[in-house]
């Protein structure tokens, strides 16, 4: 039997990957700082900056694969490197679509327009994003690429799926007010967007990979923020009620002439990645959450005809 080694396997995607990975018959070992498995196989309590501990476990375990799933810093992917101690296992990382020179542009931080959608091979940002050094996907990309003779590096776009809400609530937390309000030109900037439940599905699928590879994951419709808003509270079963407003603040000052749409062919076209699972209703389980709290008092009850106002998330989450 295979073996997979990954670093988190309790948040977003997590247990989602770990049910993709047991489908394909490869046991789950997973580190972290809680010492949990999603399902109750083999797990080991560690931080990940913990270098004695990690050689530890990695000292330990031969003939696996090797997933990172919450790689931060440039020095998360230099600990796990030296922690290997010599050894090459085929490395899969989550990484970011903002590591693409548009997210720059998107924040203001470069100067002209990235042609979109992104593929795989456009060029990525040259200085660090306003996040900082403590967030920082790029150089963890060029560390695992340099070290590692098989690694796929995977560029999530924004997920959305429970565990998570803040996504989809973020649509629909102020529909009880009856009015929604969104900047024209905002309303028309597209983002990428993608399911959690199937991000996992495409890192599982990475185990086939064979050499260094990087990865675009993203549905193929690329909403802009008034069909994704229109399509949540349609899903929902709310009417849609959208004002349009130029006075009303564009979210983080965002130049929205560059939009941040990334193009997946590649994983399709290899890996034979699609939407195994309906991404609808990824969408109906958090809404149906948020009615069920709304009920118990802890949301707002949405009205029957109202949107509530956008509050953007921009950073892609994992």
């Amino acid at each position: 039997m295979k073996k997979a080694i990954i670093i988190g396997g309790t948040g977003l995607m997590g247990p989602h990957l770990i049910k993709e990975l047991q489908d394909l018959n490869i046991e789950t070992i997973c580190i972290n700082r809680s010492g949990k498995h999603p399902f109750g196989g083999k797990s080991y309590v560690c931080d990940r900056n913990n270098i004695e501990v990690m050689m530890k476990i990695f000292d330990e375990q031969n003939d696996f694969i090797l997933f990172d799933m919450i790689p931060f810093t440039a020095v998360n992917a230099g600990i796990v490197i030296l922690a290997l101690n010599g050894k090459q296992p085929p490395m899969i990382c989550a990484s970011s679509c903002d590591v693409y020179e548009a997210y720059n542009i998107l924040h203001n931080k470069s100067i002209g327009l990235q042609n979109t959608p992104l593929t795989e091979l456009s060029k990525t940002r040259d200085r660090i994003s306003f996040q900082g050094s403590g967030y920082d996907k790029l150089n963890i990309e060029r560390i695992y690429l340099s070290y590692f003779d098989c690694c796929a590096i995977v560029r999530l776009p924004a997920i959305y799926g429970l565990p998570d809400t803040n996504r989809i609530y973020q649509y629909l937390q102020k529909i009880c007010y009856n009015k929604f309000t969104l900047n024209s030109g905002f309303a028309h900037w597209r983002f990428s967007r993608s399911s959690n439940i199937n991000c996992a599905y495409g890192l599982s699928l990475c185990v086939k990979n064979t050499n260094r590879n990087i990865y675009n994951i993203s549905e193929k419709e690329y909403y802009s923020e008034i069909e994704w808003t229109d399509k949540i509270h349609k899903l929902g079963g709310y009417s849609p009620n959208i004002i349009l407003d130029d006075k009303i603040e564009i979210p983080y000052n965002m130049n929205i002439n560059q939009n941040l749409i990334i193009d997946s062919s590649k994983i399709r076209n290899e890996l034979g990645y699609h939407e195994k699972y309906d991404v609808n209703n990824s969408i109906i389980e958090v809404i149906d959450f948020y009615k069920k709290s709304a009920q118990q008092g802890d949301a707002p009850e949405p009205a029957t005809n109202a949107i509530p106002a956008s509050q953007h998330s921009i950073p892609p989450a994992r």
